[in-house]
């Protein structure tokens, strides 16, 4: 049988391979969709033509790609099955409304829009899920750092939230930004307590979920003295996947996930609404 090719049009790829406008799109979605056997870049579209043309040719591309300046372009192009939208927050929503009414699938970066923050929720509520009730303090502790929202509010730098979930089990999260590296080292450590034992998972930076190197999973059961690591890469992952680089291993695994409909390893736009329910419950307070 003959695998379908899923034809991508990408929104912001930088002519860069650090940061900047488009270096996202560059350093991850790139990277990732070239690898893959599963799909083919057609188009990119960046704020012009002459901006997308100069991406392809520093990221050396097929010479049959097109370069689009508009989304409309993208949005009428019968040969693009899903689009990549990786550009400011503050556009998400507009494009990727008018990308959906026009028919295409949409890969939109995290969040939807630009009206709340994200946080390690995400990756919570994805493991765990939706809280039916919480109560939260914020505080500012820092307010001589440069961290503001998309609307000029300043953003908390000490997040407090407890709650009990769908499941019955209670949580309670603590986010802190200490100003500089924690005394431990640990930027993350998450406790998963069960009635058959206790999981660990502890990694270097908070946003481990994009592939931090130095990320750790130990288990203990109930009935055994002591606590073991747990292997949780995937060993029968394709091997285009495990050859690539951070960041973009993250996202080749959601493109795979996609492809493959392995809905259980992407997020769905309904999923991404209920963290931001969950983030604008502890902006108010409570649930």
């Amino acid at each position: 049988m003959t695998m379908s090719v899923i034809r991508v049009g990408i929104i912001g790829v930088g002519a860069t391979t650090e940061s900047g406008p488009g270096a996202w799109g560059a350093t991850a979605h790139l990277p990732a969709l070239l690898a893959s056997p599963r799909y083919k870049i057609v188009a990119i579209a960046n704020s012009s033509v002459e901006s997308a043309k100069a991406s392809i040719k520093y990221h050396n591309l097929d010479s049959s790609i097109k370069a689009y300046g508009s989304i409309d372009d993208i949005a009428q192009d019968p040969e693009i099955d899903i689009a990549v939208v990786s550009i400011w927050v503050s556009k998400h929503y507009a494009i990727t409304k008018q990308l959906i009414l026009a028919g295409k699938d949409v890969y939109l970066e995290w969040p939807l829009g630009a009206n709340t923050a994200y946080s390690f929720l995400d990756s919570f509520i994805h493991v765990l899920g939706n809280f039916t009730s919480l109560h939260s303090i914020t505080k500012i502790a820092y307010p001589t750092l440069d961290l503001t929202g998309p609307d000029g509010e300043n953003i908390p730098d000490h997040i407090f939230i407890h709650g009990t979930l769908e499941s019955d089990a209670i949580v309670s999260i603590d986010y802190r930004e200490p100003g500089g590296p924690s005394a431990s080292g640990v930027g993350l450590r998450w406790i998963i307590t069960g009635t058959e034992g206790e999981i660990e998972l502890t990694a270097p930076e908070l946003m481990w979920q994009i592939g931090t190197p130095g990320a750790t999973l130990r288990m203990r059961l109930r009935n055994k003295g002591s606590s073991e690591d747990v292997e949780y890469e995937d060993a029968s992952e394709p091997d285009y996947i495990k050859n690539l680089a951070i960041p973009s291993k993250g996202v080749a695994r959601s493109w795979e996930a996609f492809a493959t409909g392995d809905t259980d390893k992407y997020a769905t736009f309904e999923q991404a609404r209920a963290v931001l329910r969950t983030i604008d419950a502890i902006r108010k307070g409570s649930l």
